[in-house]
């Protein structure tokens, strides 16, 4: 059951994706637009200089449009329960829990601080958190291994 909510999650973020990514190509100078590109920092934890809005309403379309396509793939591996989907997101979140740590534990040792603004800090850990779980599910819950061996 609860592996059918992670199968879910994949399909329900393809679709939040390609709706970005439509709104964002068919009406860049719209004022969705505008707004998804003002709250570009938190979805974005970096700071990304832009001198023409069009040119990166554009290019964040097409990431939306690239990850959705992602998240279709990754999707459909989890409907047929391929075993290698399993690794790979166990390799995917904990890399991601990771290399947040990191990030952040060297910018807060380093002295200069963490550059992510709290509405940034706290979409970051909320990944974090999520990510762990995920982890912590596929690499230690009992039944989750025989779920592969049986996809249907």
């Amino acid at each position: 059951m609860s592996l059918n909510i992670i199968t879910a999650l994949f399909f329900v973020r393809a679709v939040i994706y390609f709706v970005l990514a439509g709104r964002l190509l068919s009406a860049p100078d719209s004022d969705f637009s505008r707004w998804v590109v003002s709250i570009s920092g938190s979805i974005i934890p970096f700071t990304i200089s832009h001198r023409h809005p069009e040119i990166y309403v554009r290019l964040l379309g097409q990431a939306f449009l690239f990850l959705a396509g992602v998240s279709v793939v990754v999707g459909g591996m989890w409907v047929f329960r391929s075993w290698k989907i399993r690794w790979i997101t166990m390799a995917y979140a904990g890399g991601m829990v990771l290399r947040a740590g990191i990030y952040y534990l060297a910018g807060l040792a380093s002295g200069v601080g963490s550059s992510l603004s709290g509405n940034q800090t706290s979409i970051l850990l909320l990944g974090c958190f999520i990510n762990a779980i995920v982890f912590g599910y596929l690499a230690s819950y009992p039944g989750v291994k025989a779920a592969f061996e049986k996809p249907f």
